[in-house]
Parts: structure tokens; C-alpha cells; sequence
């Protein structure tokens, strides 16, 4: 019997050890098999021992799918754990990080062992490193330790590899927080006392990885030259562990490239760069992709441009990209490589490369290939947003979402120009700036038109929204102050888990419901965009870079595409919307005369012929203008006795003007319009707040006496956050003459105040799904707050657009509330005629710019903060 045993025993290990093994029958020997075979991976993989790792894990991975149904889910999860933490080292395959840590997910509950809970946290920080979350990934490690002290086992490898991910991820979350507030110092001092942290453990664990967390602090610590005589130590350290026998997986040479580099010591940095590829190891292999970016760049930086497009290939190749025995040459191959979204790196940097070369050698054949590669990384930069988390998107959009679509931007106008015909280079313009605006808008828009047409998902839609806003606060918190407590981080791991449950299944009737309503998000052409513009109609994309504005006219007959400096033009809006704002002075005619026709002819003057021909204005403002009111600005000089702010040419006077996010998002708007009714049988929910109804109480009974008489007037104790978020998916029009606040620092920091003591903030109103089809907000900066340079404004208005609602009218600062309210009623005289609510607005801004409301409004600063969008 013992021999049988032996025989048996033997056999599993061949099972573990050979290639194409036979799985044995599911039995108690089974358990034996997977004991033993996860005993190696784990002993593997303690030792940095990568390639064996995987081999075995995949091999037992073979074995727990044949017998899942005689393996435990826990033995079954820790398998897949195992494979998504491996496929995260060996950065090539990056989707089965996401497809083993959502397998092993499903077989885990808040009853499993807290060790094995710990290790799927540390699989989805590892998950959320290729969707950018970085506070998604800091709250899922700092969850991950605490179930790991609760279990005794803070002195554990798996702990170390919570450390040192949460430390890159702080030190990520610190270069962008550094961008936003000059905060950036205290994070990465949190980041680096994480790393010390998990340097120490794993010292005293004797584990080589304390070598990866060693180098990743050293690269931390690289950002700034003062810390040289402590990263000369570290690195003798590091040097001295790989000496005496740890693996060497090019730690050494990639922190002394990096060092060198930073040091502006470049012949240095490539010797070290190119030792680094030497050693060309399988796992971690994003130090040999940086080594080839680094010696790429510098083979373009001197011309030789053969060697720099040798590099991006390689690389491309290596990290599979392009299918099997594929090494692209022609255009047909380079399109070919972009079998994963994090291709479109390669995809985007080939064609800066052929720019580049086509300027320093004019062969048209690379300026052909870099114009379509420009727009194939555009057309599938979307396709890299495996999920729309917020954080993901606006963080993407910051780093790789600036570079590519300035890159995008860049090409198509300098080559496009050049080498193609103005339409084709035009569309090439449209098509990236649509790309870089509203990523989450459109997508959420296209929600709000299926929740639209199907009733029964109101109720999943809403909470899925109250889950991922539940979210977003419980982040908002941690990144405020850097630190969680241990019941929040459990309420934050929850949540994601019912989110994603939720988001699966409302994949699927969203699919259903938008197929139903032909939605669509997708990027149109600008002929298709031309054809859907009325005659009357002309389109302005506006899009920006660190020093250049592109614009971009449409109309039914033709386009124009013109570029403007940055930073003088930024300068010019700041002067003149703060003159605006300023009611305490009104400025001479002369000046006001000077800034303001300054400004148009920068802005509109290459188009102003074309203007001249159309009567609406659809303006899609970059992240410098979106705070500018068009209507303000005057389109010629005015001199003589007539020099009068009532005399003067405002655009208002000759143009309707309507603000878009964008165009996409505008398509799906239009969808949303299709249930306008007409105003008398509009039914009106109002709230004022208390201290307002002097002046906007007034509107607001005129408002409800032009309409349904079913309509509903919230005032005094009535007017509060509850009877809104109760009731207001009961109207049409939502009428609020209430006070509002911004902020341009923090994102959807906006609120509306409803009395003296409540308040409702951006973020529960863009959760809600109304089937308002109009909101007027008299409030006071209500179109105002942080402005991202690719995904918009989020302002109090955009938050009504996220909750599916089309037309808003808002404010781009404060307006005094009895000019909002005499210019809010003339726009309600105007809707109950029958005109759209741009063309609402711009008659009753006439009116007051032609003085009919008194000398005292003339002045636009009283009537052009408000719009329309």
C-alpha cells in the first residue's frame, strides 16, 4: 500500500513537472496533486523563481477547471490569484490579470480566510495598475493589510507585496496630485515610508524581493537631485544583494540608467539602458520597455531614425501587440498591432517618429504612414478604458490621453495639411479633438437615452449610480487626508464588489436598450456632422495643448481648421471674463471696445465671413475658454457719437449661441430632445430658496402660470435637498432660483443651496436619471468649475447633463440676481412663443444689451454670463 502511495505521490509530481500532463481522476488524490503543486508555486514564487511559477500554475490551473466540481473554490481561488499576480510581472499579457482576478472573485465570499481575501485585494491593486486607479489601488492594499494583521500575518511576504504596491501607487497618485495643488511632496514622503517599510520586512523575510521594492524606491527618490548621496548608497545595497546570489532581473543597471538620466548624464544612462536589455528577462519586463523608449528617443534625437523605429517595433513585438510572426513594415502590418488597448503607446509614438523623420527627410511615404497612424492610435485611444471609472478616465486623460492626442493633433495638422486634401485632413482634426472630450459624458449620456426607453431599468440604473458615487466619495475622503478607516475601507470593498455585480448586468440591457434607439457613442466623421448641421448652423471645436489652440469650423458647406497661441490668448479671456464679473466697476466703452474685439478677432475673425452666413453658433469650448461668453464679444469697431454699450456689435446681436460638451454628446442629447414637449403642456417642478423670493419667486410663479397646471412651486420650508431628490424626476422643465458654489480646484466640489442650512451637491444630482428635458438654474456660477483639458468642465450644468438631461441653462459666473431674474423671465416669454432655448436666450440678451430693460443692465456684464448647453 505505501508503494502505491509512492506511485501516486510520483505521479503528482510529474503532473506538476511535465509537459501536457493527464489530470487524474477527481479523488481524494486530486486534493494531494494540488497540495503539493501549489506548495511549489508558492515556493517559486518566494523565491523570484517567475518562469517556473507560471509554468506550474498554469499547468494546475488545467487541473482545478477539469475537476472544479471536486476542488474547493478556496484551493480553486488561490490558483487564479496565483496566475494574475504572475501575468502582472510579466507585463505582456495584462488582460489575464483582469480575467484570473475576476475568476477567482467569484468563488470568494466575506467567509473566506483573510489571507486569501488579502491576496485578491493585492490581485485588483495589481488589476487597477493597468486602469490607472490609483486610489482604487491604495484603498484595496490598506484593506488587504488590515485583514492580514486580523489574521496574524503582517510578517508575511503577501504583506510586503501590499506595501510596495500601495507605494507605487501613492507615488502615481502623487504626480498627478502634485499637478493639481502643489501637494505633491507630503505624497510621495508617504510613498517612500512605504517602500522602507516593505524593504525592511522583506529583508528580515530574507525574500529577493526586497530587490523590486528597492529599486522602485530608488526610482522614487531619483525625482530629485538632492537625494543623490542616499541613492549612491542604496544602490551599492542593491548591487551587493544581487551579488550574493538574489536574481537579477536588471535592477542594478535600470536604476542607475534611470539615475543617469534624470542626472542629464546621457551617455551614461544609455550605456546602463543597453546593459539592461542584455539581460532581457522574461518577467518585469517594463524596465526593458522603458530602456528601448530611452534609446529610441535618443536615436531620433540624432537622426538616426532607422535605429529609433528598430526599437518601437521591438518593443511592440515583444509586448504582443501584433499576431503571431508578425514584424510590421507596411501600413497594413503596423494596424495589425493593436490587439491590446496599451498597444496604442506603440501605435502613437511610430507616428511622431515618421513626423519627425518626414520633416528632417520630406519622403512622402513616411509622412503617408504617420497621418494614418495618427488617427488608428486616436480611433482606438478609447478602446484603453476597459471600464469608465472616473479616476481611470481623468487619469489616462492627464498622461497618456495629453501626449497621444497632442501628438494626434500635432500630426494631422502639420503633415494632413500638407498631404492630403482639406477635407480629409479637416475630419482628421474633428475626429481627435471629439476623441479627447467627454469620454465619460458620451458614455453616460448614451445611458440616460436607455434608461429613457426603458422604464424598468430605472430603478438598477439609479443605484448603480449611488454605488459608484458612494465610491467616488469614500475616495474623495481618502485622498484628502491620505488615511482610511479600517470600517470605511471594508464599506469601499463592498461596494466595488455590488458595482460590478450590478455593472454586468446592466451591460446587458443597456446593449439591448440603446440597439433599440440606434444609439450610439462612437466617434462620427466630420461630413456626417456637416450633413446633420442645418443651414442655418455653424459648428466651433475648440481644442488645446501646453501652447497651441486648434480650432475648428463646420457648417453645411465647408470647414476651416486655424491654430492660435496659448498663452497669449489664455491671458486676454482671464482680463476679459474677470472684467465681466466685476460689477463693482464698469469699465470704459473704449476699453471694454478693446478686449472685447481683440479677443473676437483672435478667436473668430479667420471664420468671420463665414459667420456672417449662419445664424446659430454651436460653440464646444477648449479648457481655457469654456468660462468665456461669446455673446459679449463685439465683431467690428464701433466709433463716432454711437460709441454706447447699447450701440454695440455683439455676436449676440447676429448669432443664436449654444455651448456643447461636444459633438458626440450632442448627437446624444438631440436623441434626448425627441420627448420635448411644447411649453404650455410642459409640466414644472420650481424651488426657491427662501432668502430669493423676492426676485426669483417671482419667476417662478410666471414661469408655472405659463405652463401645466399640474406644475409645483418649492418655497419656504418645502424648498430643501429632500422634495428635489424626491420628486424632481416628476417634471419637464426644473426651474431652481436658488445660491450655488464652485470650486475650480476640486473636482465636482459644486453646490446648489436650497435654504440657509441644506445644501445638494454635484454628485447627487449627476446620480439621479431625470427625464427633465430642460433645467434653468438661477443661480450663480453654475457652468463653472474644474476644468480638465480633454474631458470638460464639471460643473454644476454637467452634472445635469450626466443625469440625461439636454438643455441647461446656467451661469459662467455670478450674475446679480435681478438681472438673472429679468433675463430668466424674458427667456420664459420667449420659450412660451415657441422658439428653442439658444434662440430663447439670445432674443432676451438683446433685449438687454439694446437697453429695453433699462440703462442699468446694459452693461453685458449683467446679461452675457448666462448660457445655454
Amino acid at each position: 500500500m505505501q508503494s502505491l502511495y509512492y506511485v501516486i505521490f510520483l505521479l503528482g509530481l510529474c503532473l506538476i513537472g511535465c509537459k501536457d500532463p493527464t489530470p487524474p481522476a477527481p479523488d481524494t488524490a486530486t486534493a494531494k496533486y494540488l497540495k503539493v503543486g501549489m506548495d511549489s508555486v508558492r515556493a517559486d514564487y518566494r523565491t523570484m523563481q517567475l518562469s517556473s511559477a507560471l509554468d506550474r500554475a498554469r499547468r494546475l490551473r488545467t487541473l482545478v477547471d477539469r475537476h472544479q466540481d471536486s476542488v474547493a473554490n478556496d484551493a480553486r481561488a488561490e490558483v487564479y490569484q496565483y496566475l494574475a499576480q504572475l501575468h502582472f510581472q510579466h507585463f505582456v499579457f495584462v488582460d489575464s490579470v483582469d480575467y484570473y482576478t475576476r475568476r477567482a472573485e467569484s468563488l470568494l465570499t466575506e467567509r473566506s480566510p483573510d489571507t486569501l481575501r488579502a491576496r485578491q485585494l493585492l490581485c485588483h491593486a495589481y488589476n487597477g495598475w493597468e486602469d490607472w486607479t490609483w486610489i482604487d489601488m491604495q484603498l484595496h492594499t490598506r484593506l488587504g493589510r488590515q485583514l492580514l494583521v486580523r489574521a496574524g500575518h503582517e510578517r508575511s511576504l503577501l504583506y510586503g507585496l501590499l506595501l510596495t504596491i500601495e507605494a507605487r501607487a501613492i507615488k502615481k497618485h502623487g504626480d498627478s496630485f502634485a499637478r493639481d495643488s502643489g501637494q505633491g511632496d507630503a505624497v510621495w514622503d508617504l510613498s517612500s515610508e512605504r517602500y522602507r517599510e516593505a524593504i525592511n520586512l522583506l529583508a528580515y523575510l530574507r525574500s529577493p524581493w526586497e530587490n523590486y521594492a528597492r529599486e522602485q524606491h530608488i526610482l522614487l527618490l531619483a525625482r530629485d537631485r538632492s537625494n543623490d548621496p542616499l541613492i549612491e548608497k542604496l544602490v551599492d545595497t542593491l548591487r551587493q544583494n544581487i551579488q550574493a546570489g538574489s536574481p537579477d532581473f536588471g535592477f542594478t543597471d535600470r536604476v542607475l540608467a534611470f539615475w543617469y538620466r534624470r542626472s542629464d548624464r546621457k551617455d551614461s544612462s544609455e550605456y546602463y539602458y543597453r546593459r539592461v536589455l542584455e539581460h532581457e528577462p522574461l518577467f518585469l519586463a517594463k524596465r526593458t520597455s522603458e530602456a528601448r523608449y530611452v534609446l529610441g528617443t535618443s536615436s531620433t534625437y540624432r537622426g538616426e531614425y532607422h535605429e529609433a523605429l528598430r526599437y518601437l517595433i521591438d518593443d511592440m513585438v515583444r509586448r504582443s501587440c501584433c499576431p503571431e510572426g508578425v514584424i510590421p513594415e507596411s501600413p497594413d502590418e503596423f494596424y495589425q498591432c493593436d490587439r491590446r488597448g496599451s498597444c496604442i503607446h506603440f501605435i502613437s509614438g511610430t507616428a511622431e517618429l515618421l513626423h519627425q523623420w518626414y520633416n528632417s527627410s520630406d519622403a512622402p511615404e513616411h509622412a503617408e504612414l504617420a497621418f494614418a497612424l495618427a488617427l488608428r492610435s486616436v480611433e482606438q485611444y478609447e478602446q484603453s478604458f476597459r471600464g469608465m471609472n472616473e479616476q481611470s478616465v481623468l487619469n489616462k486623460n492627464i498622461v497618456l490621453g495629453d501626449r497621444l492626442i497632442a501628438s494626434a493633433l500635432d500630426v494631422s495638422e502639420r503633415i494632413g495639411g500638407r498631404i492630403k486634401l482639406p477635407a480629409e485632413y479637416h475630419n482628421a482634426i474633428f475626429r481627435t479633438i471629439e476623441l479627447g472630450k467627454s469620454i465619460l459624458l458620451t458614455r453616460e449620456l448614451v445611458e440616460a437615452v436607455g434608461v429613457s426607453l426603458d422604464e424598468d431599468r430605472r430603478g438598477p440604473a439609479g443605484r448603480l449610480r449611488a454605488l459608484e458615487e458612494d465610491m467616488q466619495r469614500i475616495r474623495e475622503t481618502y485622498s484628502a487626508k491620505m488615511d482610511l478607516s479600517p470600517y470605511e475601507a471594508e464599506r469601499f470593498a463592498r461596494l466595488r464588489k455590488q458595482r460590478d455585480a450590478l455593472s454586468q448586468q446592466l451591460a446587458v440591457l443597456a446593449s439591448a436598450a440603446a440597439q433599440r434607439a440606434t444609439v450610439d457613442g462612437s466617434i462620427p466623421t466630420l461630413a456626417d456632422a456637416r450633413h446633420q448641421l442645418t443651414t442655418n448652423q455653424a459648428l466651433l471645436e475648440f481644442a488645446e495643448t501646453d501652447s497651441t489652440v486648434y480650432v475648428l469650423y463646420a457648417d453645411r458647406d465647408t470647414s476651416a481648421v486655424y491654430l492660435l497661441p496659448l498663452p497669449p490668448l489664455k491671458d486676454s479671456v482671464a482680463v476679459f471674463t474677470t472684467t465681466l464679473a466685476d460689477h463693482q466697476r464698469v469699465p470704459a466703452v473704449e476699453e471694454y471696445v478693446r478686449l472685447s474685439f481683440s479677443l473676437y478677432q483672435s478667436l473668430l475673425g479667420p471664420v468671420s465671413q463665414l459667420l456672417a452666413k449662419r445664424k446659430e453658433l454651436i460653440l464646444s469650448p477648449s479648457a481655457s475658454l469654456v468660462g468665456l461668453p461669446f455673446a459679449a464679444l463685439i465683431d467690428a469697431r464701433n466709433s463716432g457719437p454711437a460709441n454706447a454699450y447699447h450701440a454695440l456689435p455683439y455676436l449676440v446681436r447676429k448669432h443664436d449661441i449654444r455651448y456643447i460638451d461636444g459633438w458626440r454628446a450632442e448627437q446624444q442629447y438631440t436623441r434626448l430632445r425627441e420627448r420635448r414637449l411644447s411649453p404650455r403642456q410642459a409640466v414644472v417642478g420650481a424651488w426657491t430658496h427662501p432668502d430669493l423670493r423676492g426676485y426669483l419667486g417671482i419667476t417662478a410663479e410666471m414661469v408655472l402660470k405659463g405652463t401645466s397646471p399640474s406644475g409645483r412651486h418649492y418655497q419656504a420650508e418645502e424648498c430643501t435637498s429632500t422634495t428635489f431628490l424626491a420628486d424632481a424626476a416628476d417634471y419637464d422643465w426644473l426651474h431652481l432660483g436658488v445660491h450655488a458654489s464652485s470650486s475650480a480646484n476640486r473636482l465636482l466640489d459644486n453646490y446648489l443651496y436650497l435654504n440657509t442650512s441644506d445644501s445638494l451637491d454635484g454628485i447627487a444630482i449627476g446620480r439621479q436619471v431625470l427625464p427633465a428635458r430642460l433645467v434653468v438654474l438661477a443661480a450663480c456660477s453654475t457652468s463653472r468649475g474644474v476644468a480638465q483639458r480633454w474631458e470638460g468642465t464639471y460643473s454644476l450644468r454637467r452634472s445635469f447633463h450626466r443625469a440625461g438631461v439636454p438643455d441647461v441653462v446656467a451661469s459662467l459666473y455670478d450674475v446679480p440676481a435681478a438681472a438673472t431674474a429679468g433675463v430668466i423671465e424674458a427667456f420664459y416669454e420667449h420659450m412660451f412663443d415657441g422658439c428653442a432655448p439658444a434662440g430663447a436666450l439670445a432674443r432676451a440678451q438683446r433685449a438687454f444689451a439694446r437697453g429695453d430693460k433699462g440703462d442699468r443692465w446694459v452693461w453685458p456684464g449683467a446679461w452675457a454670463g448666462l448660457v445655454v448647453g
